[in-house]
């Protein structure tokens, strides 16, 4: 029998803008995801270099580098050195355009990406979008990745089914901008329904689906957390949702993807 591939979902504060403190912690997150047994790690979207609802244009023109950039080599280091393929978001440049993009960086020093194919509001005429999905594979696992909004990819099912795939990586970065008195109710119903909602793409597509989300104060917008692994059987790992800064720290949540027994939360 082969090794199950073990999966950790990084929930953590994605700070806009702040290139090397996010990257330290995504650091400090892999030696931790190593030293449990993890094989993947996923990070949010655009964890790197933040999320900006504000003004996303001049966070893109000051942090977007190209592949061949300082971010992409820092992510590749993380890999080799902690023997984990990593799955972190950053803005991208090439030819003048800017993506959405999610490096997954492997162990053997490889790199390779996955950019967002479908634009939020705040992206629509600032990104470049490509809706064809692509295949990764480490372990005999075969995964794809959906960024955010691409959920609303009319066809990546079928793209994903073509494509053989068994394990989604969804990064995400969704937030919540109300009042005190709300915010913790409105957390609670935002959290069950969108986990609700992967249970069931989870047992309607027979892939098990991995969800990061931010947390905390971005230094802008407040972020709810709520990630997770369901199996198409399940069972599943969660993080708890955290409306405010102080609610919970950087943690993270593994799964086995071809094991049914050996679930834990840490």
């Amino acid at each position: 029998m082969r090794k199950p591939l073990r999966i950790s979902v990084a929930q953590c504060v994605s700070l806009v803008g702040k290139i090397d403190e996010n990257l330290a912690l995504a650091e400090s997150l892999c030696e931790q995801a190593s030293r449990e047994g993890a094989d993947l790690v996923l990070f949010p979207e655009t964890h790197a270099t933040g999320y900006s609802y504000r003004d996303l244009y001049s966070l893109i023109s000051s942090t977007a580098e190209p592949m061949s950039g300082a971010i992409v080599q820092r992510l590749r280091d993380m890999a080799v050195t902690h023997g984990l393929v990593v799955c972190c978001g950053m803005f991208e440049r090439e030819n003048g355009h800017f993506f959405n993009t999610q490096v997954v960086a492997f162990p053997d020093g490889r790199v390779d990406r996955q950019r967002k194919g479908a634009s939020a509001c705040a992206e629509a005429e600032v990104i470049a979008l490509d809706p064809a999905r692509k295949v990764f594979e480490w372990n005999e696992t075969r995964f794809g990745i959906l960024i955010c909004a691409d959920s609303s990819i009319g066809d990546y099912r079928e793209q994903f089914e073509e494509l053989d795939i068994s394990l989604l990586l969804h990064p995400c970065a969704g937030r919540i901008l109300l009042s005190k008195k709300k915010k913790k109710k409105a957390l609670q119903k935002e959290s069950a329904e969108s986990f609700e909602a992967g249970c069931r793409l989870a047992e309607t597509t027979g892939m098990t689906c991995a969800v990061a989300n931010p947390i905390g104060f971005s230094g802008e917008d407040v972020y709810p957390g709520n990630s997770w692994i369901v199996r198409p059987d399940g069972t599943f790992v969660r993080s708890p949702a955290s409306a405010l800064p102080d609610d919970a720290g950087p943690s993270l949540v593994s799964i086995s993807v071809q094991e049914r027994l050996c679930v834990e939360t840490r």
